[in-house]
């Protein structure tokens, strides 16, 4: 507060002090707006960063499942183990999915 009158009286506005901008960001809610306002871009940037991570963990679900299908494809597991991974591996993709659709 002590900032803004000190700005203000150096444009000349010599009648206001750091108590006259308290009582205004209380009396119009400025206050309230600044907590509302930084809330919300807190929340924005949880929500964005909790779709990063789950594009990465999709991601890495998709590698494993084309891992998997190239060691089938080749032999290189038994089709039973490959089959039982591939299932756990969509039931993981799907969750994530309909988790990157939810708000």
């Amino acid at each position: 507060m002590e900032d803004v009158a000190e700005r203000m009286r150096r444009k000349g506005h010599k009648a206001f002090n750091a108590e006259t901008i308290r009582r205004w960001t209380h009396k119009y809610g400025l206050v309230e707006d600044h907590v509302k306002a930084t809330k919300d871009s807190v929340n924005a940037a949880l929500m964005l960063e909790s779709q990063c991570a789950t594009n990465e963990l999709l991601e890495v679900s998709l590698n494993a499942r084309k891992a998997v299908t190239k060691k089938l494809s080749s032999g290189g597991i038994a089709s039973q183990k490959a089959v039982r991974l591939l299932n756990k591996i969509d039931a993981l993709i799907l969750d994530l999915v309909d988790a990157n659709m939810k708000p």
